[in-house]
C-alpha cells in the first residue's frame, strides 16, 4: 500500500527522538565562505562538506559578535550580548549562577546528559558554566593546535558507558592567526608562482572589490588566503578524525553532531584583516550543519537561523523548557525548518554587536557599534560615526550605503535597530559578568587580542 500524502506529512512531524549524544562543535574564526558545501572551490573543508550531504545545511546562518566569548555565550544562552553580559573576550558567567537564564549545558546536564567542554583556549573556560568537565588550553604560545585538541576530547569520549547521554562541546581555534597549521597542508594551499599569485589576487579583487589596498603586494593577499584556507582544512581534518572514531566506536548511533563557527574573519574585505572592529558579513555569517544519524540528508534551509536559535531549538528536541529567567528569549527552534526545510520559519532578524571600545583597544572607534539584518536589509548603528544600510538582494557585499538617503525603511530599521539594543541593554544592566582572569589576559595579549 502507498502512503498518501497526509500520512507522510504527518511522519515528518512527528516529534523526534532526543539524541543520545551531542557534539556541538565550534571552529573558530571560520567564515561560510571558505566552505566547499557553502560555493568554496577550493578544498579546504572536505569533511565538513561530506557531513553536508549527510545532513542539513542552513545557508544563512548568523553570530550575534565578532568575538569569541560574547558569540558563544549568545550561542549558549538564547540572548543577545547586551543581555547576558558578555561583551569582551575572557569574560563569563558568573558563578554561582544568578536568579536568571539557564545556559545550555546546565539544560542539558537536567535532562541526564553528562557534560564536557574541550576548548582550545583558556580564556572560554569562564562561559564553561554547567559542563561537569572543562578541559580549555594550556599551550604557551595561545592556544592548543586542532590535532591535541581533539586528543583531549577523545580521551573523555573513551569514558563514556554505552548508551549514556552525553553533550560535548569541542572548540578548535586553528583557522584564527597565528598560523600554525602543519607544513604539508600549507605547501598543498600556497600558490607556486607568480603568474599564479597574481591571478589569484587580481580574481579575488574582481569579485570583492573592497578587498583591494588591504594588503601590501599580490602576494600578501595570497598567501594570506591560502594560509587561512590550510588552516581551515587542519581543522576540518582533526575533525574528521574524531567523527570517525566515533563511528568505529558506536558512539554517532542515534546522535546529533553539529557544526558551526563563531564568527567569520575580514579577509581584506572592506579593507580590513581580521575581526572585531566592523559588523560586515564576512564577520558574522557563519556554517551551520547538523548531522542526525542520516536524517534530513541532503537538506538545505534557506531560512535565516540564528546562533540564538540553537539553544531553544535543543531544548525543544530533548524535551527540556528553554528556561531564560526574567531575560526575553531571543531564539525560536529551528526543528520546523529540519522537518520541512522549504517551510518559512517565523520572522525573525539578526541582532549583532561589537565589543565596546577600552583602554586596550586603542584602534576601536569610539562608541557602540550595532547591527540589525534579515534576508533583505542590513542595518549597522554606529553611535561614534556614519550609520550604514544596505540593500542584500542588489548589494550583498555591502558595498553601496544608503543609510543617508533617509527613506522611510532606513528611519524604521534604525529605529528598530536602537530598541533592540535599548531593550537588551536594560535587561541586562544587573545580568552580572565574570571578568577575565590574570591567566586570560596573558592569553589573549599573546593571541593579539589585546596590547
Amino acid at each position: 500500500m502507498v502512503p498518501t500524502l497526509a500520512v507522510l506529512l504527518l511522519a515528518t512531524a512527528a516529534p523526534l527522538s532526543p539524541p543520545r549524544g551531542i557534539v556541538l562543535v565550534t571552529i573558530d574564526t571560520l567564515r561560510a565562505d571558505r566552505v566547499g558545501a557553502y560555493g568554496h572551490p577550493r578544498p579546504t573543508t572536505p569533511f565538513l562538506d561530506r557531513l553536508a550531504r549527510e545532513g542539513v545545511l542552513f545557508e544563512n546562518a548568523f553570530s550575534s559578535a565578532a568575538h569569541t566569548s560574547p558569540a558563544h555565550a549568545s550561542l549558549f544562552t538564547g540572548l543577545w550580548p547586551s543581555q547576558h553580559g558578555v561583551r569582551s573576550n575572557g569574560q563569563g558567567f558568573p558563578e554561582p549562577a544568578p536568579d536568571g537564564y539557564t545556559t545550555l549545558a546546565e539544560l542539558l546536564a537536567k535532562a541526564g546528559y553528562d557534560t564536557a567542554a574541550v576548548s582550545a583556549v583558556n580564556f572560554l573556560k569562564p562561559i564553561g558554566r554547567g559542563f561537569r568537565h572543562v578541559d580549555a588550553g594550556g599551550e604557551a604560545r595561545g592556544y592548543r593546535l586542532a590535532d591535541r585538541t581533539v586528543d583531549r576530547a577523545l580521551q573523555w569520549l573513551a569514558g563514556k558507558r554505552a548508551g549514556e547521554r552525553f553533550f560535548l562541546w569541542l572548540h578548535l581555534y586553528d583557522p584564527h592567526l597565528p598560523t600554525r597549521a602543519p607544513e604539508v597542508l600549507r605547501r598543498q594551499f600556497e600558490y607556486a608562482t607568480h603568474k599564479a599569485t597574481q591571478a589569484y589576487a587580481d580574481d579575488v579583487v574582481a569579485r570583492r572589490p573592497s578587498v583591494k589596498g588591504a594588503y601590501r603586494s599580490p602576494g600578501a593577499l595570497a598567501g594570506r588566503h591560502a594560509d587561512y584556507e590550510a588552516e581551515v582544512r587542519f581543522a576540518d581534518r582533526e575533525l574528521e578524525r574524531m567523527f570517525d572514531a566515533m563511528r568505529r566506536s558506536g558512539q554517532l548511533r542515534e546522535s546529533l553532531f553539529i557544526v558551526t563557527s563563531d564568527h567569520g574573519e575580514g579577509l581584506g574585505d572592506h579593507g580590513y584583516d581580521g575581526h572585531g572592529p566592523f559588523l560586515y558579513d564576512e564577520a558574522l555569517r557563519v556554517p551551520l550543519v547538523l548531522w542526525n544519524d542520516g536524517r534530513f540528508a541532503g537538506a538545505r534551509v534557506p531560512a535565516l537561523a540564528r546562533h540564538v536559535d540553537l539553544m531553544p531549538t535543543l531544548a525543544e528536541w530533548t524535551g527540556q523548557k528553554h528556561a531564560a529567567g526574567s531575560f526575553t528569549p531571543q531564539g525560536r527552534s529551528l526543528l520546523p525548518a529540519l522537518r520541512e526545510p522549504d517551510r518559512p520559519l517565523p520572522a525573525a532578524f539578526v541582532f549583532a554587536q561589537r565589543r565596546p571600545p577600552g583602554p586596550k583597544l586603542r584602534d576601536y572607534e569610539k562608541g557602540e557599534v550595532f547591527a540589525l539584518r534579515d534576508l533583505d536589509f542590513k542595518y549597522l548603528v554606529r553611535t561614534g560615526s556614519r550609520d550604514e544600510m544596505y540593500d542584500l538582494r542588489t548589494d550583498p557585499l555591502e558595498m553601496r550605503n544608503l543609510a543617508d538617503k533617509g527613506t522611510p525603511l532606513a528611519r524604521s530599521l534604525e529605529q528598530r535597530a536602537r530598541q533592540a539594543f535599548a531593550d537588551s541593554s536594560r535587561e541586562g544592566a544587573h545580568a552580572g559578568v565574570g571578568q577575565a582572569s590574570p591567566e586570560s589576559e596573558e592569553e589573549l595579549r599573546a593571541l593579539g587580542y589585546i596590547q
